[in-house]
């Protein structure tokens, strides 16, 4: 492993990964990126030891490079492994040491409350957690709170990979909705890929209502059905009879303005979708 200092260093990977190390000189934090510094498509992984287990790692944190951000200790050794998986390039990277702030990291994140909570990207991400108290919906938003160009991720734990993500959900803001289990803690990351403002966020928590996602929707049927947005999306379902053409339509019917989406399966994304086929329908 290459010895590193702060701030600015070099890697190539022209003959596969590219080994270096750090000495942490306090107990803080570090954060490790290429973002902004190289168009290479990038990957870290970062390691206590040479043989233990991954203590942090990333892949396309921003666009193609990647960043991450650990606690450290002082005096410790962190080995850091820049992989030649997607590039043989020669790239800049970047070490910064600071002091730890409450939420910079999930193992230390804020507790949220239901109702309005402020994130500040103005050091990067910003972690929240939040422990349901019934069986039902959450929905986190920050629609119609905030002009920032916002991005959320959700985790089950500190330790896996985001179960769902929302960016642009309306305009520059974003808003997601999942399924909770009384008692179970999520992991909310606000994170610093588009901003470092401050701004407002809303956290809700709702019972459980028939066609509030995908997995408990609604069964349709030919001819006239009854969509209700008042509490958000609302999914139905169908099961063809025969082979040929449905159509899917509000047009006539309304003066809202509708949106539809249509799937395959729970899983993937949709496969079509219209608005303002007839005015706003």
């Amino acid at each position: 492993s290459i010895p590193v200092d702060t701030g600015t260093n070099m890697a190539h990977n022209s003959n596969g990964n590219k080994w270096f190390k750090y000495t942490a000189t306090k107990n803080g934090k570090i954060t490790i990126s290429t973002c902004g510094l190289t168009p290479e498509n990038t990957y870290v992984m970062v390691y206590d030891n040479c043989s233990v287990s991954v203590i942090a790692s990333n892949d396309n944190y921003c666009n193609n490079q990647s960043q991450v951000c650990f606690l450290c200790d002082s005096g410790k050794i962190y080995y850091i492994v820049w992989k030649g998986s997607f590039t043989n390039g020669t790239y800049q990277w970047t070490l910064k040491e600071d002091n730890f702030l409450p939420s910079d990291i999930c193992s230390i994140a804020i507790t949220a409350s239901t109702g309005t909570n402020v994130a500040n990207n103005s050091k990067g991400d910003q972690w929240f957690k939040y422990t349901a108290t019934k069986n039902g919906k959450i929905t986190i938003s920050t629609c119609g709170l905030t002009y920032e160009d916002t991005y959320v991720e959700l985790y089950y734990d500190c330790n896996g990979w985001s179960f769902t993500f929302s960016n642009d959900y309306f305009s520059s803001q974003s808003q997601l909705s999942f399924i909770s289990d009384s008692g179970k803690t999520y992991y909310i990351v606000w994170r610093g890929y588009y901003t470092n403002g401050t701004y407002k966020w809303r956290l809700k928590e709702d019972d459980l209502l028939p066609g509030d996602f995908c997995s408990i929707a609604i069964t349709a049927d030919t001819g006239t059905n009854i969509a209700d947005n008042s509490k958000g999306e609302q999914w139905f379902k169908y099961t063809a009879t025969k082979n040929g053409k449905i159509t899917i339509s509000t047009c006539g019917l309304t003066s809202e303005n509708t949106s539809v989406q249509l799937y395959n399966d729970c899983n993937s994304r949709y496969i079509t979708y219209n608005y303002y086929s007839c005015d706003s329908q």
